[in-house]
Protein backbone atom coordinates (compact mmCIF):
# COMPACT_ATOMS: atom_id res chain seq x y z
CA UNK A 1 0.00 0.00 0.00
CA UNK A 2 1.29 3.51 -0.74
CA UNK A 3 -0.24 6.67 0.71
CA UNK A 4 0.34 9.00 -2.22
CA UNK A 5 -1.87 10.43 -4.93
CA UNK A 6 -0.91 7.54 -7.19
CA UNK A 7 -2.19 5.13 -4.57
CA UNK A 8 -5.52 6.94 -4.34
CA UNK A 9 -5.81 7.03 -8.12
CA UNK A 10 -5.05 3.33 -8.39
CA UNK A 11 -7.51 2.37 -5.69
CA UNK A 12 -10.15 4.69 -7.04
CA UNK A 13 -9.96 3.28 -10.55
CA UNK A 14 -10.72 -0.20 -9.23
CA UNK A 15 -11.70 -0.39 -5.59
CA UNK A 16 -14.30 2.35 -5.79
CA UNK A 17 -15.88 0.47 -8.67
CA UNK A 18 -16.11 -2.88 -7.00
CA UNK A 19 -17.40 -1.77 -3.61
CA UNK A 20 -19.94 0.95 -4.36
CA UNK A 21 -22.03 -0.69 -7.03
CA UNK A 22 -24.72 -2.05 -4.74
CA UNK A 23 -27.12 0.84 -5.25
CA UNK A 24 -30.74 -0.24 -5.49
CA UNK A 25 -33.71 2.07 -5.31
CA UNK A 26 -37.46 1.86 -5.76
CA UNK A 27 -38.34 5.04 -7.52
CA UNK A 28 -40.55 6.89 -9.93
CA UNK A 29 -39.75 9.94 -12.01
CA UNK A 30 -40.27 12.42 -9.14
CA UNK A 31 -40.97 10.46 -5.92
CA UNK A 32 -39.01 7.81 -4.11
CA UNK A 33 -40.43 5.32 -1.65
CA UNK A 34 -38.47 4.62 1.49
CA UNK A 35 -36.58 1.36 1.02
CA UNK A 36 -37.69 -1.26 3.55
CA UNK A 37 -35.01 -3.83 2.68
CA UNK A 38 -32.09 -4.23 0.25
CA UNK A 39 -32.64 -6.08 -3.04
CA UNK A 40 -32.47 -9.82 -2.37
CA UNK A 41 -31.03 -10.80 -5.72
CA UNK A 42 -27.71 -11.49 -7.37
CA UNK A 43 -26.33 -8.59 -9.41
CA UNK A 44 -23.56 -8.55 -12.03
CA UNK A 45 -21.47 -5.65 -13.34
CA UNK A 46 -18.85 -5.31 -16.06
CA UNK A 47 -15.87 -2.97 -15.65
CA UNK A 48 -14.50 -1.26 -18.78
CA UNK A 49 -11.51 0.89 -19.74
CA UNK A 50 -11.56 2.40 -23.25
CA UNK A 51 -14.54 0.14 -24.07
CA UNK A 52 -12.54 -2.98 -23.21
CA UNK A 53 -13.93 -5.19 -20.48
CA UNK A 54 -11.24 -5.55 -17.82
CA UNK A 55 -13.15 -7.11 -14.97
CA UNK A 56 -16.41 -7.92 -13.24
CA UNK A 57 -18.17 -7.56 -9.92
CA UNK A 58 -21.00 -9.64 -8.50
CA UNK A 59 -23.04 -9.21 -5.33
CA UNK A 60 -25.87 -10.92 -3.45
CA UNK A 61 -27.92 -9.89 -0.40
CA UNK A 62 -29.41 -12.73 1.67
CA UNK A 63 -31.84 -12.18 4.54
CA UNK A 64 -30.82 -13.63 7.91
CA UNK A 65 -32.64 -13.98 11.24
CA UNK A 66 -31.47 -10.57 12.49
CA UNK A 67 -30.36 -8.75 9.35
CA UNK A 68 -28.63 -9.50 6.06
CA UNK A 69 -25.58 -11.24 4.68
CA UNK A 70 -23.80 -9.59 1.75
CA UNK A 71 -21.55 -11.71 -0.49
CA UNK A 72 -19.45 -9.98 -3.13
CA UNK A 73 -16.74 -11.12 -5.51
CA UNK A 74 -14.73 -9.26 -8.10
CA UNK A 75 -11.75 -9.48 -10.38
CA UNK A 76 -10.07 -6.57 -12.17
CA UNK A 77 -7.00 -6.33 -14.34
CA UNK A 78 -6.16 -2.93 -15.80
CA UNK A 79 -3.38 -0.56 -16.79
CA UNK A 80 -4.46 3.07 -16.81
CA UNK A 81 -2.34 6.24 -16.97
CA UNK A 82 0.80 4.29 -16.11
CA UNK A 83 -0.73 2.54 -13.13
CA UNK A 84 -1.51 -1.16 -13.21
CA UNK A 85 -3.67 -3.23 -10.93
CA UNK A 86 -4.47 -6.91 -10.69
CA UNK A 87 -7.00 -7.47 -7.95
CA UNK A 88 -9.42 -10.13 -6.84
CA UNK A 89 -11.68 -9.90 -3.80
CA UNK A 90 -14.13 -12.03 -1.88
CA UNK A 91 -16.16 -10.24 0.77
CA UNK A 92 -18.73 -11.40 3.31
CA UNK A 93 -20.54 -8.83 5.46
CA UNK A 94 -23.12 -9.40 8.16
CA UNK A 95 -25.28 -6.35 8.80
CA UNK A 96 -28.27 -5.48 10.97
CA UNK A 97 -31.74 -4.64 9.72
CA UNK A 98 -30.59 -1.01 9.52
CA UNK A 99 -27.60 -2.18 7.42
CA UNK A 100 -25.11 -1.31 10.17
CA UNK A 101 -21.99 -3.45 10.07
CA UNK A 102 -21.81 -6.38 12.50
CA UNK A 103 -18.86 -8.31 11.07
CA UNK A 104 -16.82 -8.77 7.91
CA UNK A 105 -14.59 -11.41 6.34
CA UNK A 106 -12.62 -10.05 3.36
CA UNK A 107 -9.96 -11.78 1.26
CA UNK A 108 -8.15 -9.84 -1.44
CA UNK A 109 -5.14 -10.25 -3.68
CA UNK A 110 -3.63 -6.97 -4.85
CA UNK A 111 -0.83 -7.15 -7.43
CA UNK A 112 0.15 -10.61 -6.23
CA UNK A 113 -0.01 -9.88 -2.48
CA UNK A 114 -2.75 -11.74 -0.61
CA UNK A 115 -4.39 -10.49 2.58
CA UNK A 116 -7.27 -11.55 4.80
CA UNK A 117 -9.20 -9.16 7.03
CA UNK A 118 -11.63 -10.10 9.79
CA UNK A 119 -13.58 -7.49 11.77
CA UNK A 120 -16.36 -7.53 14.35
CA UNK A 121 -18.38 -4.73 15.89
CA UNK A 122 -18.22 -4.39 19.66
CA UNK A 123 -19.83 -1.61 21.70
CA UNK A 124 -18.50 1.66 20.33
CA UNK A 125 -15.76 0.14 18.25
CA UNK A 126 -14.49 -2.39 15.74
CA UNK A 127 -12.00 -5.19 16.41
CA UNK A 128 -9.93 -6.00 13.32
CA UNK A 129 -7.48 -8.78 12.52
CA UNK A 130 -5.22 -8.64 9.46
CA UNK A 131 -3.42 -11.69 8.06
CA UNK A 132 -0.86 -10.92 5.36
CA UNK A 133 2.57 -12.22 4.39
CA UNK A 134 2.35 -14.96 7.01
CA UNK A 135 1.93 -12.42 9.81
CA UNK A 136 -1.08 -11.51 11.94
CA UNK A 137 -1.83 -8.15 13.53
CA UNK A 138 -4.77 -6.90 15.59
CA UNK A 139 -6.24 -3.40 15.75
CA UNK A 140 -9.16 -1.68 17.41
CA UNK A 141 -11.10 1.33 16.12
CA UNK A 142 -13.39 3.50 18.23
CA UNK A 143 -16.17 5.68 16.86
CA UNK A 144 -19.59 7.02 17.73
CA UNK A 145 -22.74 5.70 16.14
CA UNK A 146 -23.04 3.03 13.48
CA UNK A 147 -20.60 2.09 10.74
CA UNK A 148 -21.63 0.74 7.35
CA UNK A 149 -19.89 -1.51 4.83
CA UNK A 150 -19.26 -0.04 1.40
CA UNK A 151 -21.81 -2.25 -0.44
CA UNK A 152 -24.60 -0.53 1.53
CA UNK A 153 -23.57 3.10 0.99
CA UNK A 154 -25.86 3.91 -1.91
CA UNK A 155 -28.80 2.18 -0.28
CA UNK A 156 -28.57 4.15 2.95
CA UNK A 157 -30.16 7.44 1.78
CA UNK A 158 -33.32 5.68 0.70
CA UNK A 159 -33.58 3.74 3.97
CA UNK A 160 -33.66 7.03 5.86
CA UNK A 161 -36.18 9.09 3.97
CA UNK A 162 -38.59 9.13 1.08
CA UNK A 163 -37.40 12.65 0.24
CA UNK A 164 -33.77 12.30 -0.77
CA UNK A 165 -33.28 14.45 -3.87
CA UNK A 166 -30.77 17.29 -3.55
CA UNK A 167 -29.62 16.08 -0.14
CA UNK A 168 -26.27 14.93 1.19
CA UNK A 169 -25.91 12.13 3.74
CA UNK A 170 -22.76 11.60 5.81
CA UNK A 171 -21.99 8.16 7.22
CA UNK A 172 -19.03 6.18 8.53
CA UNK A 173 -17.61 3.25 6.60
CA UNK A 174 -14.70 0.87 7.07
CA UNK A 175 -12.16 0.31 4.28
CA UNK A 176 -10.68 -3.22 4.63
CA UNK A 177 -7.80 -2.45 2.24
CA UNK A 178 -6.63 0.70 3.99
CA UNK A 179 -7.78 -0.48 7.44
CA UNK A 180 -9.40 2.88 8.08
CA UNK A 181 -12.71 4.23 9.31
CA UNK A 182 -13.83 7.02 6.96
CA UNK A 183 -16.59 9.56 6.83
CA UNK A 184 -18.27 9.46 3.42
CA UNK A 185 -20.55 12.09 1.94
CA UNK A 186 -23.25 10.69 -0.36
CA UNK A 187 -24.91 13.36 -2.48
CA UNK A 188 -28.23 12.62 -4.17
CA UNK A 189 -29.10 14.82 -7.15
CA UNK A 190 -32.19 15.01 -9.33
CA UNK A 191 -33.34 12.69 -12.06
CA UNK A 192 -31.35 12.85 -15.30
CA UNK A 193 -30.48 10.73 -18.27
CA UNK A 194 -27.72 8.22 -17.72
CA UNK A 195 -24.93 8.05 -20.32
CA UNK A 196 -26.76 5.14 -21.94
CA UNK A 197 -29.82 7.36 -22.41
CA UNK A 198 -32.13 5.85 -19.82
CA UNK A 199 -33.93 8.03 -17.23
CA UNK A 200 -32.11 7.71 -13.92
CA UNK A 201 -31.36 9.21 -10.53
CA UNK A 202 -27.83 10.57 -10.21
CA UNK A 203 -25.68 10.20 -7.08
CA UNK A 204 -22.08 10.92 -6.12
CA UNK A 205 -19.83 9.95 -3.23
CA UNK A 206 -16.35 10.96 -2.08
CA UNK A 207 -15.17 7.59 -0.83
CA UNK A 208 -11.71 8.37 -2.20
CA UNK A 209 -10.04 11.80 -2.43
CA UNK A 210 -9.42 13.70 -5.67
CA UNK A 211 -11.85 11.64 -7.76
CA UNK A 212 -15.64 11.75 -8.09
CA UNK A 213 -17.59 8.55 -8.32
CA UNK A 214 -20.78 9.29 -10.29
CA UNK A 215 -23.62 6.78 -10.24
CA UNK A 216 -26.90 6.56 -12.17
CA UNK A 217 -29.88 4.55 -10.94
CA UNK A 218 -32.66 3.54 -13.33
CA UNK A 219 -36.31 4.13 -12.53
CA UNK A 220 -36.82 0.43 -11.83
CA UNK A 221 -34.19 0.58 -9.08
CA UNK A 222 -31.23 -0.89 -10.96
CA UNK A 223 -27.79 0.69 -11.04
CA UNK A 224 -27.21 1.27 -14.72
CA UNK A 225 -23.96 3.19 -15.01
CA UNK A 226 -20.96 4.30 -12.98
CA UNK A 227 -18.23 6.68 -14.08
CA UNK A 228 -14.84 7.45 -12.53
CA UNK A 229 -12.79 10.45 -13.70
CA UNK A 230 -15.35 11.57 -16.27
CA UNK A 231 -15.61 8.25 -18.02
CA UNK A 232 -12.00 7.07 -17.79
CA UNK A 233 -13.34 3.89 -16.18
CA UNK A 234 -16.91 2.80 -16.80
CA UNK A 235 -18.84 0.25 -14.81
CA UNK A 236 -22.26 -0.86 -15.97
CA UNK A 237 -24.90 -3.31 -14.94
CA UNK A 238 -25.03 -6.35 -17.20
CA UNK A 239 -27.04 -9.51 -17.30
CA UNK A 240 -25.67 -12.57 -15.63
CA UNK A 241 -25.64 -14.31 -19.00
CA UNK A 242 -23.47 -11.59 -20.58
CA UNK A 243 -20.83 -11.62 -17.87
CA UNK A 244 -21.01 -15.31 -17.06
CA UNK A 245 -19.55 -16.30 -20.43
CA UNK A 246 -16.70 -13.82 -19.93
CA UNK A 247 -15.94 -15.04 -16.41
CA UNK A 248 -16.20 -18.74 -17.27
CA UNK A 249 -13.88 -18.29 -20.25
CA UNK A 250 -11.24 -16.60 -18.10
CA UNK A 251 -11.60 -19.25 -15.42
CA UNK A 252 -11.06 -22.14 -17.82
CA UNK A 253 -8.16 -20.36 -19.54
CA UNK A 254 -6.76 -19.59 -16.06
CA UNK A 255 -5.93 -16.06 -17.01
CA UNK A 256 -4.75 -13.87 -14.15
CA UNK A 257 -6.15 -12.59 -11.90
CA UNK A 258 -9.21 -14.79 -12.30
CA UNK A 259 -7.01 -17.90 -11.87
CA UNK A 260 -6.40 -17.04 -8.21
CA UNK A 261 -10.04 -16.20 -7.71
CA UNK A 262 -11.30 -19.51 -9.10
CA UNK A 263 -8.85 -21.97 -7.57
CA UNK A 264 -10.48 -24.26 -4.99
CA UNK A 265 -8.52 -25.64 -2.06
CA UNK A 266 -9.35 -29.31 -1.48
CA UNK A 267 -10.32 -30.33 2.05
CA UNK A 268 -8.66 -33.71 2.43
CA UNK A 269 -5.98 -34.17 -0.26
CA UNK A 270 -6.13 -36.88 -2.91
CA UNK A 271 -3.14 -39.19 -2.63
CA UNK A 272 -1.65 -41.00 -5.64
CA UNK A 273 -4.35 -39.59 -7.90
CA UNK A 274 -2.88 -41.28 -10.99
CA UNK A 275 -3.69 -44.66 -9.42
CA UNK A 276 -7.26 -43.84 -8.49
CA UNK A 277 -9.91 -46.33 -9.55
CA UNK A 278 -12.77 -44.52 -7.87
CA UNK A 279 -13.37 -41.11 -6.35
CA UNK A 280 -16.17 -39.36 -4.52
CA UNK A 281 -16.12 -35.65 -3.71
CA UNK A 282 -18.59 -33.47 -1.83
CA UNK A 283 -19.24 -29.98 -3.17
CA UNK A 284 -20.74 -27.49 -0.71
CA UNK A 285 -22.13 -24.11 -1.68
CA UNK A 286 -23.63 -25.77 -4.76
CA UNK A 287 -26.20 -23.85 -6.81
CA UNK A 288 -29.20 -26.18 -6.87
CA UNK A 289 -30.53 -24.48 -10.01
CA UNK A 290 -27.49 -25.66 -11.97
CA UNK A 291 -28.50 -28.20 -14.63
CA UNK A 292 -26.05 -31.10 -14.58
CA UNK A 293 -25.05 -32.96 -17.71
CA UNK A 294 -25.94 -36.62 -17.32
CA UNK A 295 -23.05 -38.91 -18.18
CA UNK A 296 -21.84 -42.43 -17.56
CA UNK A 297 -18.57 -41.47 -15.91
CA UNK A 298 -20.21 -39.78 -12.92
CA UNK A 299 -23.24 -40.10 -10.69
CA UNK A 300 -24.67 -37.13 -8.83
CA UNK A 301 -26.63 -37.10 -5.58
CA UNK A 302 -27.85 -34.17 -3.49
CA UNK A 303 -27.88 -35.12 0.21
CA UNK A 304 -29.02 -31.62 1.25
CA UNK A 305 -29.72 -28.22 -0.29
CA UNK A 306 -26.49 -26.63 -1.49
CA UNK A 307 -24.59 -29.94 -1.38
CA UNK A 308 -23.63 -32.29 -4.21
CA UNK A 309 -21.89 -35.67 -4.09
CA UNK A 310 -20.06 -36.67 -7.28
CA UNK A 311 -18.93 -40.27 -7.71
CA UNK A 312 -16.75 -41.63 -10.51
CA UNK A 313 -15.08 -44.92 -11.44
CA UNK A 314 -15.58 -47.77 -8.98
CA UNK A 315 -17.11 -45.29 -6.52
CA UNK A 316 -19.98 -44.81 -8.97
CA UNK A 317 -22.69 -47.25 -7.80
CA UNK A 318 -24.58 -47.45 -11.09
CA UNK A 319 -22.32 -47.03 -14.09
CA UNK A 320 -24.23 -46.97 -17.33
CA UNK A 321 -23.10 -47.63 -20.87
CA UNK A 322 -22.75 -44.22 -22.54
CA UNK A 323 -24.77 -43.66 -25.66
CA UNK A 324 -24.43 -40.88 -28.22
CA UNK A 325 -27.83 -39.44 -29.15
CA UNK A 326 -28.96 -41.08 -32.38
CA UNK A 327 -25.76 -43.15 -32.31
CA UNK A 328 -25.84 -46.35 -34.34
CA UNK A 329 -24.91 -49.61 -32.68
CA UNK A 330 -21.61 -49.59 -34.53
CA UNK A 331 -18.66 -47.42 -33.45
CA UNK A 332 -18.05 -44.27 -35.48
CA UNK A 333 -15.81 -44.90 -38.47
CA UNK A 334 -13.86 -42.66 -40.78
CA UNK A 335 -15.70 -40.30 -43.08
CA UNK A 336 -15.54 -42.72 -45.95
CA UNK A 337 -17.87 -45.19 -44.18
CA UNK A 338 -20.83 -46.17 -46.27
CA UNK A 339 -23.21 -45.94 -43.32
CA UNK A 340 -25.03 -42.56 -43.23
CA UNK A 341 -24.11 -40.32 -40.33
CA UNK A 342 -26.87 -39.23 -37.95
CA UNK A 343 -27.45 -35.49 -37.29
CA UNK A 344 -25.86 -35.84 -33.84
CA UNK A 345 -22.75 -37.47 -35.29
CA UNK A 346 -22.49 -34.87 -38.02
CA UNK A 347 -22.51 -32.04 -35.48
CA UNK A 348 -19.57 -33.68 -33.70
CA UNK A 349 -17.60 -33.96 -36.94
CA UNK A 350 -18.34 -30.52 -38.31
CA UNK A 351 -16.20 -27.38 -38.10
CA UNK A 352 -17.27 -24.72 -35.61
CA UNK A 353 -16.01 -21.38 -34.40
CA UNK A 354 -12.35 -21.84 -33.42
CA UNK A 355 -12.55 -25.54 -34.34
CA UNK A 356 -11.45 -25.37 -37.98
CA UNK A 357 -11.88 -29.03 -38.85
CA UNK A 358 -12.11 -28.30 -42.57
CA UNK A 359 -8.93 -26.19 -42.77
CA UNK A 360 -6.39 -27.76 -45.12
CA UNK A 361 -3.63 -27.59 -42.48
CA UNK A 362 -5.83 -29.43 -39.96
CA UNK A 363 -6.90 -32.10 -42.45
CA UNK A 364 -3.32 -32.66 -43.60
CA UNK A 365 -1.97 -32.93 -40.04
CA UNK A 366 -4.73 -35.37 -38.99
CA UNK A 367 -3.93 -37.60 -41.98
CA UNK A 368 -0.21 -37.40 -41.20
CA UNK A 369 -0.66 -38.40 -37.54
CA UNK A 370 -3.17 -41.21 -38.10
CA UNK A 371 -1.72 -42.43 -41.40
CA UNK A 372 -5.29 -42.82 -42.61
CA UNK A 373 -6.16 -45.51 -40.04
CA UNK A 374 -9.85 -46.00 -39.13
CA UNK A 375 -11.21 -44.26 -36.06
CA UNK A 376 -10.32 -46.10 -32.88
CA UNK A 377 -9.11 -45.50 -29.33
CA UNK A 378 -5.54 -45.90 -30.57
CA UNK A 379 -6.13 -43.24 -33.22
CA UNK A 380 -7.61 -40.83 -30.69
CA UNK A 381 -4.73 -41.47 -28.28
CA UNK A 382 -2.19 -40.70 -31.01
CA UNK A 383 -3.92 -37.41 -31.83
CA UNK A 384 -4.13 -36.43 -28.17
CA UNK A 385 -0.47 -37.26 -27.52
CA UNK A 386 0.63 -35.30 -30.59
CA UNK A 387 -1.36 -32.27 -29.46
CA UNK A 388 0.20 -32.44 -25.99
CA UNK A 389 3.69 -32.48 -27.50
CA UNK A 390 3.03 -29.84 -30.16
CA UNK A 391 1.63 -27.09 -27.93
CA UNK A 392 3.26 -25.21 -25.09
CA UNK A 393 1.17 -23.46 -22.40
CA UNK A 394 0.57 -19.75 -22.97
CA UNK A 395 -2.05 -17.18 -22.01
CA UNK A 396 -1.51 -15.03 -25.07
CA UNK A 397 -3.56 -16.57 -27.87
CA UNK A 398 -7.08 -16.48 -29.25
CA UNK A 399 -7.83 -20.08 -28.35
CA UNK A 400 -8.53 -21.40 -31.84
CA UNK A 401 -7.31 -24.75 -33.16
CA UNK A 402 -5.73 -23.29 -36.29
CA UNK A 403 -3.87 -20.51 -34.48
CA UNK A 404 -2.57 -23.05 -31.98
CA UNK A 405 -1.38 -25.29 -34.81
CA UNK A 406 0.56 -22.37 -36.27
CA UNK A 407 1.90 -20.74 -33.09
CA UNK A 408 2.47 -23.93 -31.07
CA UNK A 409 1.13 -22.02 -28.05
CA UNK A 410 -2.18 -21.98 -26.20
CA UNK A 411 -4.37 -22.26 -23.15
CA UNK A 412 -6.20 -25.40 -22.07
CA UNK A 413 -8.95 -24.33 -24.47
CA UNK A 414 -6.49 -24.23 -27.36
CA UNK A 415 -5.19 -27.71 -26.53
CA UNK A 416 -8.73 -29.05 -26.41
CA UNK A 417 -9.88 -27.31 -29.59
CA UNK A 418 -6.83 -28.40 -31.58
CA UNK A 419 -7.31 -32.01 -30.51
CA UNK A 420 -11.04 -31.79 -31.26
CA UNK A 421 -10.41 -30.36 -34.73
CA UNK A 422 -7.86 -33.10 -35.52
CA UNK A 423 -10.11 -35.86 -34.16
CA UNK A 424 -13.09 -34.69 -36.17
CA UNK A 425 -10.92 -34.41 -39.27
CA UNK A 426 -9.95 -38.05 -38.67
CA UNK A 427 -13.63 -39.06 -38.52
CA UNK A 428 -13.92 -39.32 -34.74
CA UNK A 429 -17.04 -37.63 -33.29
CA UNK A 430 -15.63 -35.43 -30.52
CA UNK A 431 -17.12 -32.91 -28.12
CA UNK A 432 -15.67 -30.44 -25.65
CA UNK A 433 -16.70 -30.65 -22.00
CA UNK A 434 -16.05 -28.39 -19.03
CA UNK A 435 -15.91 -28.88 -15.31
CA UNK A 436 -13.41 -29.31 -12.51
CA UNK A 437 -10.04 -31.03 -12.33
CA UNK A 438 -7.29 -31.49 -9.77
CA UNK A 439 -3.78 -31.31 -11.18
CA UNK A 440 -1.95 -31.66 -7.87
CA UNK A 441 -4.38 -33.52 -5.61
CA UNK A 442 -4.55 -30.46 -3.34
CA UNK A 443 -6.65 -28.00 -5.33
CA UNK A 444 -9.32 -28.05 -8.02
CA UNK A 445 -9.52 -25.69 -10.99
CA UNK A 446 -12.11 -25.03 -13.68
CA UNK A 447 -10.98 -26.74 -16.85
CA UNK A 448 -12.02 -28.09 -20.24
CA UNK A 449 -11.12 -31.31 -22.04
CA UNK A 450 -12.57 -33.52 -24.78
CA UNK A 451 -14.63 -36.68 -25.14
CA UNK A 452 -14.38 -38.85 -28.25
CA UNK A 453 -16.77 -41.59 -29.36
CA UNK A 454 -14.57 -44.59 -30.14
CA UNK A 455 -14.96 -48.32 -29.65
CA UNK A 456 -18.63 -47.91 -28.68
CA UNK A 457 -17.94 -45.58 -25.75
CA UNK A 458 -17.09 -42.04 -24.81
CA UNK A 459 -13.43 -41.72 -23.88
CA UNK A 460 -12.30 -38.59 -22.05
CA UNK A 461 -8.93 -37.20 -23.07
CA UNK A 462 -7.05 -34.23 -21.68
CA UNK A 463 -4.25 -33.12 -24.02
CA UNK A 464 -3.36 -30.22 -21.72
CA UNK A 465 -2.31 -32.66 -18.99
CA UNK A 466 -1.32 -35.38 -21.50
CA UNK A 467 -3.87 -37.86 -20.19
CA UNK A 468 -5.63 -40.51 -22.25
CA UNK A 469 -7.96 -41.42 -20.75
CA UNK A 470 -8.38 -38.47 -18.40
CA UNK A 471 -7.99 -39.33 -14.71
CA UNK A 472 -10.71 -39.62 -12.06
CA UNK A 473 -10.37 -36.04 -10.86
CA UNK A 474 -12.00 -34.77 -14.06
CA UNK A 475 -15.53 -33.85 -12.95
CA UNK A 476 -17.63 -33.13 -16.03
CA UNK A 477 -20.35 -30.55 -15.49
CA UNK A 478 -21.14 -29.18 -18.96
CA UNK A 479 -20.89 -29.99 -22.64
CA UNK A 480 -20.16 -27.49 -25.40
CA UNK A 481 -17.36 -25.43 -26.88
CA UNK A 482 -18.89 -21.95 -26.96
CA UNK A 483 -18.55 -19.29 -24.27
CA UNK A 484 -22.32 -19.32 -23.84
CA UNK A 485 -22.39 -23.06 -23.19
CA UNK A 486 -19.76 -22.65 -20.47
CA UNK A 487 -21.45 -19.60 -18.92
CA UNK A 488 -23.39 -21.56 -16.25
CA UNK A 489 -20.06 -22.26 -14.53
CA UNK A 490 -20.09 -18.65 -13.36
CA UNK A 491 -22.89 -19.58 -10.95
CA UNK A 492 -20.37 -21.72 -9.08
CA UNK A 493 -17.25 -19.56 -9.25
CA UNK A 494 -16.26 -18.15 -5.91
CA UNK A 495 -19.00 -20.02 -4.06
CA UNK A 496 -18.25 -23.74 -3.88
CA UNK A 497 -15.93 -25.76 -1.65
CA UNK A 498 -14.70 -29.30 -2.31
CA UNK A 499 -13.88 -32.23 -0.02
CA UNK A 500 -12.71 -35.71 -1.01
CA UNK A 501 -14.93 -38.24 0.81
CA UNK A 502 -13.96 -41.52 -0.88
CA UNK A 503 -10.78 -42.67 -2.63
CA UNK A 504 -10.53 -46.17 -4.07
CA UNK A 505 -7.35 -47.78 -5.43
Amino acid sequence: MFATFSRYLLLTLCSTLIITLSSSFICTAHAFAKLEKPPLEERWFGIYVDNERVGFYTQRFTETADGYRIDTASSVRMNVMGFSKDATTREIYLVSRSLALQSLDVSYALNGNTSHVYAKKYGAGLKVRLETGGKTSDKQFRFRGDIYPAPTLNILPLTRSSSIKNKTFKVLTFDPEELKVKEVAISVFDTAKAPNGTPALMMRNNLYPFVHNDIWIEMDGQTTWESVRDGLVITKSESRKQLAAFVAGLAIARKDPVADFTQLALAGPITAKDKLKGLAIEISGWDDSFTLTQNSSHSFTKPAPGHLIVRSGSSNPKPEQPVLPEQSKQPAQAKQTAQPLSPAEKSLLAPQDKIETDASQILQKALEITKGQPASAATAKALSAWTSDWLKPSLEDDGSALSGLKSKLGTAQTYTRLYTALARAAGIPTRIVSGLVSADGKTFNYHCWAESWVDKQWLATDPFYRQFPADMTHVKLLEGETAESMAPLAALIGKIRIKAVDQLY
